[in-house]
């Protein structure tokens, strides 16, 4: 109470639910710690929040990445240099993530210092509800500072050596596993020992099946793949992309279908799903009633008309209800609707101006390629007699008539910030929009389509701060339209990117495409005739790809290029990168 009567100059007068809401986001924040000392005893403390004083052993426990130090959200209502312009103001409401986040390493610090004898890391593998974890990058900045190593698999405990030490079933047959591993290199009464043990589970059924398994994760049987995979399979774009990153990935999610806990939340907005469906659903609204996007521009091209700001608020209303609609009295949902409105007013002005200084014509919204529909799948026959359809969804498709031809540029909606390559494309990493433009020329091969481009458009809720929504200086407006600048692969043809783009050539820095003058001799562009080898190279790999699905091919291969074992749910059953 007393920070929000600070920050309001005891001016305003409020209701009692908004009090209810304030008081429960600041006593939330909130933490209160007492631990009254003894002489023996063990201190079991967040250290996030709390200092060590001197001690002989320190446990370091739950060391993964998110936790320790604990991951600190950026404010709803302030953003870190809104914080601090307060608190030069001497109006201090709360810490920044930084401070925060610094607090955290500082009591790690003070920790390490204060320790006397031993310090024991713990670092598990995965949650107690199986999800996977990552180790701390505290660990490795540990390894690097300290000049030591953590070996061997987390989960690892003791090993009992002498077979005398044994007392249950479980903890002799794991010592059997451990010394058939290393047979060739043991004494030769220890290999008595080993081959003795190995005759006592061989007698038992719930052992001896074990000890015949044979570890095989090269490709599944035929008998499997032909119940799998028909002679005509359906597959996406994304699905083939994950299979290059890690075949045994693929197959958990897409074959086993082994999906992650889900944890039950009530009313959560994805907001890069929702900025989306906005996005798509405004330009829809447009298209329908036949309204140019330069249309809705105010004539000094500074923001859009009102009558449309309108619609747009009423769509993001009408999306936020569906989703949030029993937070509707809370501050955060004010404050959110807020935030999300400014913001896509932001993309929705980014987007009309892209169009008001370029000749490219919006074609279509949420082109489907599927059976039954105007675009049908992309066919490959994988091999003989087996075809792969390639199913997928473009979000958006900008046609140029010039010359009596058809150039064609497929652009599509990330809610992070995301490149594009060549080399990844050819390693079939990055395999989305290529296949999309290819399908999209085999679609209409009447209309005598040229490639001009395939590009990423960044939807974030990140573009700018909460401040920042209320002022329009030169500084924020470059800023965003660096964030908001579409990037990608374009066509070698300075006539044709004038035409993407009016402002390229006379003010770049104006410019809504992200191709710099030395850029558009290097890898991010090509010839017309380069553009049409790589949608037949394109085609290749998919042929490859669906060709090693088909044929049962899972292997535990992750593609070290992308490091997605950093991020992978099946980590802990693959255990290819569980060494730390």
């Amino acid at each position: 109470l007393e920070y929000y009567l600070e920050v309001s100059n005891n001016k305003e007068k409020i209701t009692i639910d908004e009090f209810n809401n304030i008081f429960e986001l600041v006593v939330k924040d909130i933490k209160i710690k007492t631990l009254p000392p003894t002489k023996d005893q063990i201190e079991l403390v967040d250290i996030n929040v709390s200092k060590i004083e001197a001690k002989k052993y320190v446990f370091f426990i739950g060391v993964v990445e998110g936790k320790f130090p604990k991951k600190v959200d950026e404010d709803i209502f302030f953003t870190d240099d809104e914080l601090e312009k307060l608190k030069a103001k001497e109006i201090d409401i709360r810490e920044t993530t930084i401070s925060k986040l610094n607090m955290g390493f500082y009591n790690i610090y003070e920790a390490l210092n204060n320790i006397s004898e031993k310090l024991y890391i713990n670092i598990p593998s995965a949650t107690l509800d199986g999800k996977s974890t990552r180790k701390s990058s505290f660990i490795t900045l540990l390894e690097q500072i300290a000049n030591f190593k953590i070996k061997g698999e987390v989960t690892k405990t003791e090993e009992v050596d002498n077979i005398y030490d044994i007392y249950s079933k479980d903890e002799l047959f794991m010592w059997l596993i451990r010394n058939i591993r290393n047979f060739d290199n043991l004494a030769d009464a220890k290999k008595e020992e080993v081959i003795s043990v190995y005759e006592y589970f061989k007698k038992d059924n719930n052992y001896s099946k074990i000890l015949e398994f044979k570890k095989d994760d090269s490709k599944l049987s035929n008998e499997v793949t032909d119940i799998v995979y028909s002679n005509e399979f359906k597959t996406s774009v994304s699905k083939l992309e994950l299979y290059k990153k890690c075949p045994f990935s693929y197959f958990m999610q897409y074959i086993l279908k082994v999906n992650p806990n889900k944890e039950a939340k009530v009313n959560v907005l994805e907001l890069g799903s929702f900025m989306h469906d906005v996005l798509e659903n405004f330009s829809k609204l447009l298209m329908t009633k036949e309204i140019k996007w330069q249309a809705i521009l105010t004539e000094d091209l500074e923001g859009i008309k009102t009558e449309y700001e309108e619609i747009l608020e009423e769509i993001i209303s009408d999306s936020i209800e569906n989703n949030l609609s029993k937070q509707k009295q809370s501050v955060r949902y004010m404050v959110l609707k807020r935030k999300l409105v400014n913001t896509m007013k932001k993309v929705i002005h980014t987007v009309a101006l892209s169009y008001n200084q370029n000749e490219f014509e919006p074609f279509r919204y949420e082109i489907e390629f599927k059976d039954g529909s105007a675009f049908l799948p992309m066919e490959i026959e994988v091999e003989k007699g087996k075809i792969m359809k390639l199913i997928g969804k473009i979000d958006r498709v900008d046609m140029l008539e010039h010359n009596g031809e058809n150039y064609v540029r497929v652009v599509d909606y990330k809610s992070s910030s995301k490149d594009l390559s060549i080399e990844n494309i050819k390693e079939g990493l990055s395999l989305q929009l290529i296949t999309y433009l290819t399908a999209f020329m085999e679609n209409r091969k009447e209309m005598n389509i040229k490639p001009a481009g395939m590009l990423y458009f960044n939807l974030s809720d990140k573009l700018v701060s909460l401040a920042q929504y209320e002022q329009d200086n030169e500084n924020i407006k470059k800023a965003l339209m660096k964030k908001l600048k579409m990037n990608g692969i374009f066509v070698k043809n300075l006539e044709i990117i004038n035409k993407m783009d009016r402002n390229y050539e006379k003010d770049n820095s104006n410019s809504l495409i992200n191709l710099s003058k030395r850029s558009f001799e290097g890898k991010r562009t090509l010839e017309e005739s380069e553009f049409e080898k790589l949608c037949d190279t394109t085609k290749e790999i998919l042929k490859q790809i669906g060709r090693d699905i088909s044929s049962g091919i899972v292997k535990i291969a992750p593609n070290k290029k992308e490091k997605y074992c950093q991020f992978c749910n099946y980590s802990t059953t693959c255990r290819k990168n569980i060494e730390v």
